[in-house]
């Protein structure tokens, strides 16, 4: 047996027993008739009653107690008020009937915490409770009407064999009540099955001694004791926890203080609190040093004194941060954004201002909208420059072609018509002037080509991989002994046909023109990351070397002479422009021999998008 249920079987059960038959063998004949202790009693039993019923039903709230609660607060809200009523009647029927009822229908209810659960209600707990309440008060009222038949209840000073059983029949159901919450486990822990039980027993003891005491006798007080007793335990558990409760209330609140106080102290924006009169009744620092005002002048001022303009605004607005100025001690204003709000809290204050002041926000919009006015102005200065240097370019190109193509044919005509008459010098002059005025042609197209890169950007078909290395090898100018070699990864990609073409004939041509030996190969391939395609252009050439990994990108660049390996030095200038319209990145490695171009190239919609930006 587990020492709570002896410790309340002792305390509970047998010390009363044994005191009720010491008083009984000690003063048979004592009686003690006083009807304000008796209904002094009952009141507290009334009032307890009713506090404890509210208590649980608090409890049962917020899950701090199992439903099966539910039944003890029904039977002490019924218990309350037959104990109410029992204790304005003097010594008759109804006097004794309300106190039999009472146990009984105490007794009942407290056996309930045995139903399934079920059976037992739980968004209808305070029905239930009020229920019973109102079935009390009417049975209760009936009870002293003249015209109600009661049986008798008292003989010769001893109570009669109906109303004996009702209160024995009510106290084994408070002890049943005490067996529950001793034997069966339950969420609320210990404390709470200790008193529920301390109390359920008291209450069943206390119905079986009333049946066996004489009226106003030894015995008979000592059943209102444990009654009085048994509400007692009870209420000093509630209001323990009631005081708990407050105490972390306060803690709570002391706490919320505190962090209100920092929150008001330490916030970047300014708070202005407005009493009735429309006074500034307190300001945290923020706004002390955005109106330069002190706590102490600042009680002399109005709400129109340091925000007029929020002043008159329609209290609908109060809530919308509207810019307006804000007044400083000086006289002097600043924009600020203010928000009113209502203070629900009632006291000495009606309402609450946030202020933000935004002047150094509105003098870095102010610039920027000077930058955009500045880049607007720029943006038609350069497409009008664009449009100035197509022009130049396409009337540069085709003026000075003329020239050249003058100079051409005239070399031509005379290689012709006095071949006979030239000397091995004359003719090595001749193909001199003609390799430099077809360099000087390429140059110009490369230029033109260079400009006009990024500058009217079109959608392109999109083509598959391998088609793109078929173009590829087709239209590189090559030579004999060297071959051009694609990974199968290029079976798997989709691309944008240009300028991508472009870049690859760019390399690969690049890669042949630049070699030193009369067989090679160039080996091309692809990787596909979340957003770009990776190519890579692998040559068995010469390689380059690191002091001109930088320089090979840049416009008329070449590291040869031009004498032998005919270029404009423009290749990889026009391959840098396309890479870097688009928002790609090309970049060179090369130790010894052969040299590794690596290409990351966005994937289709990103370069549209790229190029339409650069437009």
């Amino acid at each position: 047996m587990r020492p709570e249920v002896i410790k309340t079987i002792v305390l509970c059960g047998a010390l009363p027993v044994m005191a009720s038959l010491s008083l009984d063998m000690t003063w048979p004949d004592w009686r003690w008739m006083n009807y304000p202790t008796h209904a002094a009693l009952e009141a507290l039993g009334t009032v307890s009653a009713f506090a404890i019923a509210a208590f649980i039903l608090i409890l049962l709230r917020y899950g701090e107690l199992q439903r099966p609660y539910v039944w003890i607060a029904a039977g002490l809200a019924g218990m309350g008020v037959l104990d109410g009523i029992h204790s304005l009647l003097h010594v008759g029927q109804p006097f004794v009937w309300t106190q039999n009822l009472a146990s009984l229908f105490g007794g009942l209810m407290f056996a309930a915490v045995w139903l399934p659960e079920r059976y037992t209600p739980d968004r209808q707990a305070t029905a239930l409770v009020l229920g019973s309440a109102v079935c009390a008060a009417v049975i209760g009222l009936i009870m002293p009407e003249p015209a109600t038949p009661l049986p008798a209840n008292l003989s010769e000073g001893f109570f009669a064999a109906l109303p004996a059983v009702l209160s024995v029949v009510g106290g084994i159901g408070f002890l049943s009540a005490s067996a529950y919450f001793l034997l069966t486990p339950t969420d609320s822990g210990d404390a709470a099955r200790a008193v529920f039980s301390t109390y359920a027993f008291l209450f069943g003891v206390a119905s079986i001694l009333f049946e066996i005491s004489t009226l106003w006798g030894a015995t008979w007080w000592l059943w209102h004791g444990l009654r009085a007793l048994a509400y007692l335990v009870a209420f000093r558990y509630f209001f323990g926890i009631f005081n708990a409760q407050m105490q972390s209330l306060k803690s709570t609140e002391d706490r919320l203080q505190d962090a209100l106080a920092n929150i008001f102290e330490n916030t970047s924006e300014g708070i202005l609190i407005i009493d009735h009169a429309g006074f500034v009744g307190n300001a945290n620092a923020a706004a002390q040093t955005m109106f330069q005002h002190d706590l102490e002048s600042f009680s002399s001022q109005t709400l129109a004194d340091v925000l007029p303009d929020i002043a008159g605004l329609d209290p609908t607005q109060w809530a919308e941060a509207p810019t307006i100025d804000g007044l400083r001690h000086d006289g002097t204003a600043f924009q600020a954004e203010a928000s009113l709000n209502p203070l629900h809290a009632g006291g000495p204050y009606s309402h609450f201002i946030i202020v933000r002041d935004i002047s150094e926000r509105k003098r870095a919009e102010q610039q920027v909208f000077n930058l955009v006015d500045k880049l607007q102005a720029s943006k038609i200065e350069l497409e009008r420059s664009n449009a100035e240097l197509d022009t130049f370019a396409y009337v540069a190109s085709h003026d000075l072609r003329s020239p050249l193509r003058t100079i051409q044919n005239a070399v031509q005509w005379l290689e012709e018509d006095l071949t006979e008459h030239f000397t091995q010098d004359t003719r090595d002059t001749m193909d001199i002037i003609l390799r430099r005025t077809r360099r000087m042609e390429q140059l110009l197209e490369d230029l033109l080509l260079h400009s006009r890169i990024g500058r009217n950007p079109s959608s392109s078909a999109l083509i598959a991989g391998p088609d793109l290395i078929r173009l590829v090898q087709d239209l590189v100018p090559q030579k004999d002994g060297f071959r051009i070699f694609a990974d199968s990864t290029f079976d798997e990609i989709l691309v944008e046909k240009t300028p991508l073409l472009q870049i690859l004939l760019g390399l690969v041509g690049n890669a042949i023109k630049h070699h030193d030996g009369t067989s090679g190969s160039v080996f091309l391939s692809v990787s596909e990351t979340e957003d770009a395609h990776v190519f890579t252009v692998t040559d068995d050439g010469p390689g380059i070397p690191s002091r001109y990994h930088d320089r090979i990108f840049e416009m008329f660049t070449t590291l040869q002479p031009r004498d032998k390996v005919e270029g404009s030095g423009m290749g990889l200038a026009i391959v840098q422009k396309y890479v870097d319209v688009v928002g790609g990145a090309i970049s060179v490695y090369s130790e010894g021999r052969g040299c590794r171009f690596t290409l990351t190239w966005p994937n289709a919609q990103t370069s549209r998008q790229e190029l339409d930006r650069s437009a």
